[in-house]
């Protein structure tokens, strides 16, 4: 009978090291998800001030100023608008230290339509 109990608390030991056994696994697991759920939080944290940073740009004159500019295509009062061809900008025809010559807009337009 007394064989009996022993076994019987034997069982029970080992049960109960089982459970210990379990508990410390998941403890792991725990530990190791929240380390992936921290990286992931400090991820979406720079993302939000990147966000953030965005907004704020866009909320400034100088940004709604460039919009209106490179996509309206809008400019200021007494600006002068120079519309230059692709081969123009691929030749490099054009340098910074050669002076601009204005000519009418009639005499563009001959140019244009007579040119050989």
């Amino acid at each position: 009978m007394r064989k009996n109990w022993q076994y019987v608390i034997l069982v029970i030991q080992m049960i109960i090291i089982g459970s210990l056994i379990k508990g410390i696994w998941q403890t792991v697991g725990s530990e190791k998800r929240v380390d992936e759920l921290i990286s992931k939080k400090n991820i979406l944290e720079g993302q939000k001030r990147e966000v953030e940073l965005k907004i704020k740009e866009s909320e400034s004159d100088y940004y709604l100023e460039k919009i209106a500019r490179e996509q309206l295509h809008m400019v200021k009062e007494g600006e002068t608008v120079i519309i230059l061809s692709d081969e123009t900008l691929s030749n490099n025809e054009i340098k910074p230290s050669e002076e601009v010559i204005i000519k009418p807009n009639w005499k563009k337009w001959v140019d244009v339509l007579f040119k050989e």
